[in-house]
């Protein structure tokens, strides 16, 4: 990857405030790099929850998820419609819904209590907004964080003012700051274009985002800014670190950005307790091409003493021993 970069722009991302240490708890909502960075924590070891409620693109969507988790917002049986031979709700992803709408409430309602318990030892937050385009109901006038695919006629776009995301982030560091006293909460915009919006709507979408983030982060204590866009963006500007589709960033770019993130916000101990887990993983990864059962049950024992020892090492990994 080093040479890969010989002809980018130099960029230094800088060090985090309140380095993050050995086995802090990290909450990730919102949009694509607060999953991409979630499942990897979670492939590791690394104590995490992602999405928990499903993506959310938009800061009202990451707020109304908050809201329902604290109770300032109340689940009802009547915001659930069927469709599919499901019952959904727009403010939740379409993997909680059931085929029963008492099923559907009850999974809704279990997923949000586990987040719930989460939070009260979660240490930080990665919260990765996607767009500043909210999609309303136009008989309700509701911001809805999934269309479940119904009839376009049935929602109309708007950009959020920067005003309104300002107001929503203020709202989502309340809760989680001072309501759950995390230690920090670490912002990031998707680097990911939403083309469907079209290519200037989504730069002037990324620029309210920009801002607003801007405004709610600049010499405010227990807020950092992690700039995934911006390394993706304009330093790994090359179609060779996109996907197939030129959009999404490939897996060489993403691996390349965590470790941007975990060099510029852990700790040297967190880190090195990341750099374990990178081994242990990559040792568990790679099966041996002697498929002898002598060589399988090395390979296996080698893979079970590593995690072992890791485990005493870091009493917190969540990967087991087996």
């Amino acid at each position: 990857m080093k040479d890969n970069l010989l002809w980018s722009l130099s960029f230094s991302v800088g060090s985090n405030s309140i380095p993050i240490l050995p086995g802090d708890p990290f909450l990730h909502l919102g949009s694509c790099f607060a999953e991409v960075l979630g499942k990897e924590m979670a492939v590791l070891g690394w104590p995490s929850l992602t999405s928990p409620l499903g993506i959310a693109y938009n800061p009202l969507s990451i707020l109304q998820q908050l809201q329902y988790i604290t109770g300032m917002q109340r689940l009802s049986e009547k915001d659930l419609f069927q469709a599919e031979e499901q019952w959904k709700h727009y403010d939740f992803h379409s993997s909680l819904a059931r085929p029963n709408r008492e099923e559907s409430m009850q999974c809704i309602q279990s997923s949000i209590l586990k987040v719930r318990v989460f939070l009260e030892n979660c240490s930080y937050a990665v919260i990765t907004l996607g767009t500043s385009i909210v999609h309303e109901l136009k008989e309700t006038g509701q911001t809805v964080n999934n269309r479940h695919k119904q009839a376009a006629h049935l929602f109309q776009a708007r950009f959020l003012s920067i005003s309104e995301i300002v107001e929503a982030l203020g709202k989502i560091q309340s809760i989680l700051l001072e309501q759950f006293q995390l230690k920090q909460i670490i912002w990031t915009v998707s680097p990911v274009r939403h083309v469907r919006s079209g290519l200037i709507e989504n730069n002037r979408s990324k620029a309210r985002l920009l801002v607003a983030l801007e405004k709610v982060t600049e010499g405010i204590p227990r807020q950092e800014y992690f700039p995934s866009y911006e390394l993706l963006i304009d330093v790994l500007r090359d179609h060779r670190f996109y996907a197939s589709d030129l959009v999404h960033p490939s897996k060489e770019a993403e691996k390349w950005i965590i470790d941007q993130f975990v060099a510029s916000n852990f700790s040297s101990e967190a880190q090195g307790a990341w750099s374990d887990l990178v081994r242990l993983h990559k040792l568990a990864a790679h099966l041996p091409m002697n498929h002898a059962s002598s060589v399988v049950r090395n390979h296996h024992q080698k893979v079970s003493d590593l995690t072992k020892e890791l485990r005493t090492k870091y009493p917190w990994i969540t990967v087991s021993e087996s």
